[in-house]
C-alpha cells in the first residue's frame, strides 16, 4: 500500500484534469500544476525524510507522513480553488514523500539477502501495477462522482496508512 501512493496520487485524478478546469474556470496549465507541485515536493520530502527517519525512528515519520498526507488529501478534495488544490497537493506530495522513504527503509530493516530480493521485487510489481490500474479506477469514480471523488478515495488510502502505522512496531536498532 505504501508504494501505491504516488502513481495513486498522480494517476487517479488523471482523468478528471479536465473537468477540474472546467470546475475552477482555469487553465488547463496551471490545473496541470497540481501534478508538477506533487512530483517536485514528493522528490523533495523523499530525500528529507529518509534521513529524518534514520535519526528518529521509522513509526514517527511514519505517523507524521501518513498524517500529513491524509489531511492533505481531504483538503484537496475539499478545494474551492485552485491555489488551494495546488497548495493541498504540495503538502500531499511532502507527506507521501515519507510514506516512500520509510517504506523502503522498513524492508531494509526487515529483511536481508535473498529474501529482501523477493521482497523488494513484489514491492515494485505492486507498485508497477498501480500506474496502469489507477487511471481506470480515476475515469470509474468519474461515472459516480466528479473529480473530488478520487481525493476522497486518496483520503482513505491516508487514513488506512495512518491506522496501520499507530499498530507498527518501530524497527530502526536503537544505537
Amino acid at each position: 500500500l505504501m508504494n501505491m501512493f504516488i502513481p495513486l496520487s498522480t494517476d487517479l485524478y488523471l482523468p478528471a484534469l479536465p473537468s477540474m478546469s472546467e470546475v475552477f474556470h482555469v487553465s488547463s496549465a496551471l490545473t496541470n500544476l497540481t501534478l508538477v507541485a506533487f512530483f517536485f515536493f514528493y522528490a523533495v520530502g523523499t530525500l528529507f525524510w529518509g534521513p529524518m527517519s534514520d535519526k528518529y525512528g521509522r513509526k514517527k515519520i511514519l505517523l507524521i507522513g501518513s498524517g500529513l498526507y491524509a489531511a492533505s488529501s481531504m483538503t484537496c478534495a475539499l478545494a474551492p480553488t485552485i491555489f488551494v488544490l495546488i497548495a493541498a497537493r504540495v503538502a500531499q506530495g511532502i507527506g507521501a514523500g515519507a510514506i516512500t522513504a520509510v517504506s523502503m527503509a522498513l524492508i531494509k530493516d526487515c529483511f536481508s539477502g535473498k529474501q529482501r530480493e523477493t521482497i523488494l521485487a513484489i514491492v515494485q510489481t505492486v507498485a508497477g501495477l498501480a500506474p496502469m490500474l489507477a487511471p481506470v479506477v480515476g475515469a470509474m469514480l468519474l461515472l459516480l462522482t466528479d473529480w473530488r471523488g478520487s481525493f476522497w478515495v486518496l483520503t482513505g488510502a491516508g487514513l488506512a496508512c495512518l491506522l496501520l502505522s499507530i499498530l507498527y512496531q518501530e524497527t530502526l536498532p536503537e544505537n
